[in-house]
């Protein structure tokens, strides 16, 4: 059973990951809370803007996603009223 963590205060993690850019806590939650989450980048760890959204817009679209999935999903991108949640 999952426990509901309402209030809590969820942050983006970023850091570099064997040469990678590796993001967490984006897959838990509507894509309405996600958006709101701070992000916290490691360090020293130069990133610029554009590679940041660009991984995280990554890390939000992969796994388990169909095509038509996928463009559903970004379809109701900014539709809080129809937030899905991201897993």
């Amino acid at each position: 059973m999952t426990k509901p963590e309402y209030g809590s205060n969820r942050r983006i993690q970023v850091k570099s990951l064997n040469g990678e850019i590796a993001i967490t806590n984006v897959h838990v939650g509507s894509l309405g809370d996600i958006v709101t989450y701070p992000i916290d980048i490691e360090p020293d760890f130069n990133i610029l803007k554009e590679q940041l959204l660009d991984a995280i817009l990554h890390e939000l679209s992969n796994d388990g996603f169909s095509d038509s999935d996928e463009s559903a999903f970004w379809e109701d991108f900014d539709n809080l009223q129809k937030a899905k949640i991201v897993r």
